[in-house]
């Protein structure tokens, strides 16, 4: 948060600017710094923000490579090499430390594309008078690839090369379940070689963990399984991406063009289309800065860690490996510099996780006022349930335009993935770039919590989807099966047949 705090300040973001952070039932909240009466107009930023603008992506990527890449392959060093005792006290300071700079870095990527972005609806509600039209600029910037999308095109390259060789295909035909899979394929050359390829693929591509922003759950790395479901899919559905890609080029193009025509004030057209091409040629660093920062580093943080929780339970500090993301930090250096066991407080940890995971948890602790709660959903998407709901319609935020009608899918975790069909209507609390491949499938996406720049809504947009996000409330209402109309261009639910409750 201090990384968000500094760089808020730096860019005068004022819903950005955080005054106070608390911790509960092992959730972080932060209030806003609340603008002054009478500062209610739009912040003026200054000439070096504008010079920013044109460069924003190549920014990203020098930094990037001058702070991050160097760092990760430190940590690849050390993830392959013995560890000590000393090594491990030197390279958990380290680790903390970077974590400090790499979320300043990562504020300083995202808030002048967040800046450039609300700059550019701004204009575009003004000149239109229509709120709505906030979603058709976003839809103006589809068909721009990103680490999500470069994935997905791999993984259906690699199953189109399983396609065209029968051995490979017959293996995946012969093989349901993903150990058999891999231990057949283990047992022949073609398969052996397969596997290589996909090795090469997750030394690249693999940093990514189930659960954003969590070290406890498992990474691509570790268990290609996942991705195994993927090509799967693939193999199924065979889906072509480079087709579907080309068709959001061709819809990006065609929804400006359009738009332009019908701008009659040349002012406007000018300005418009200078800050557009900015925005265009930023449009990756939302995908990119997750797939680098937020997930790669998270993933190479918690391969490093686990070879620190091996040496704990070798020292006999802890049970298992795993058990280390039951310490604070402070006790993981106790564990490492003295003799005491942490078996006791690692066993009443897991028994207060599993309490505040059963724990509905509220959007915000606290009386907010209205001003406040407007001013974090612009930026986070809705915070409470909408009170124009009724029985039979939910509503939420409109992210993708479009009407279509099908059958619910409520998944909750990446172990459901597998129910998951094609033209099933996807609702979730929330995606991250991990459910990437669900959306292909997809026929809309329904979520709970997310707003008009979240995952859920750029994916959505970019497999031309509707999607009605942040509804607070859709995977308490629907169940699958229900029968619903979506209405992305709205942000409207429509329940038309609930499939029989228990």
């Amino acid at each position: 948060k201090s990384g968000m705090k500094k760089n808020g300040e730096k860019y005068q973001v004022p819903d950005m600017n955080i005054k106070d952070i608390k911790l509960y039932r092992g959730h972080l909240y932060s209030a806003p710094e609340m603008s002054q009466v009478g500062e209610t107009a739009a912040p003026v930023f200054n000439e070096s923000m504008f010079e920013l603008f044109p460069h924003l992506s190549e920014r990203m990527y020098k930094i990037l490579e001058e702070n991050f890449f160097p760092f990760y392959e430190k940590l690849d060093r050390q993830i392959n090499e013995p560890i000590t005792i000393e090594k491990a006290i030197e390279g958990f300071e380290e680790l903390k430390a970077f974590y400090i700079r790499a979320y300043d870095d990562h504020f300083d990527i995202i808030m002048p594309q967040v800046i450039l972005s609300s700059i550019i609806e701004d204009m575009l509600v003004t000149y239109t008078g229509d709120q709505t039209q906030v979603v058709l600029l976003h839809e103006m910037m589809i068909g721009v690839m990103n680490k999500s999308l470069e994935i997905d095109k791999m993984l259906s390259d690699i199953a189109k090369e399983v396609l065209q060789d029968p051995e490979l295909h017959q293996a995946f035909i012969q093989h349901e379940k993903n150990p058999e899979l891999l231990y057949a394929l283990n047992h022949s050359k073609k398969g052996k070689h397969f596997i290589s390829k996909l090795e090469e693929f997750l030394q690249v591509y693999g940093w990514r963990s189930v659960k954003s922003h969590d070290f406890t759950e498992e990474t691509w790395i570790e268990n290609p399984e996942y991705i195994l479901d993927i090509i799967r899919n693939n193999i199924q559905t065979r889906c072509d991406f480079d087709e579907e890609f080309a068709k959001a080029v061709i819809k990006r193009q065609e929804t400006y063009k359009h738009f332009m025509s019908q701008v009659k004030d040349e002012s406007f057209k000018t300005k418009f289309e200078t800050l557009y091409q900015y925005a265009l040629q930023a449009a990756n660093i939302r995908d990119d800065h997750h797939f680098y920062i937020d997930a790669m580093l998270d993933a190479k943080a918690r391969v490093y860690l686990l070879k620190i929780g091996e040496l704990l339970t070798q020292k006999g500090a802890i049970p298992h490996q795993d058990d280390i993301w039951n310490l604070y930090d402070e006790e993981v250096y106790k564990a490492l510099t003295t003799s005491t066991s942490f078996e006791s407080v690692v066993q009443q940890r897991k028994i207060e996780m599993k309490q505040n995971e059963d724990i509905q948890l509220p959007a915000y602790t606290g009386t907010p006022t209205e001003a406040e709660l407007q001013q974090v959903e612009r930026m986070l998407g809705s915070l409470r349930e909408n009170e124009n709901n009724t029985n039979d319609v939910i509503h939420g935020i409109g992210a993708s335009s479009g009407i279509v009608s099908g059958r619910v899918k409520v998944i909750t975790c990446a172990e459901e993935f597998s129910q998951f069909q094609k033209d099933d209507i996807l609702v979730c609390k929330s995606t991250t770039p991990l459910w990437t491949s669900l959306f292909r499938d997809a026929k809309a996406v329904i979520t709970d919590a997310g707003g008009i720049l979240s995952h859920s809504a750029i994916i959505a947009r970019e497999y031309m989807m509707p999607a009605v996000l942040g509804t607070r409330i859709a995977t308490e209402t629907l169940q699958s099966g229900d029968l619903v109309t979506v209405d992305g261009s709205n942000g409207r639910v429509q329940i038309l047949n609930q499939h029989s409750r228990s």
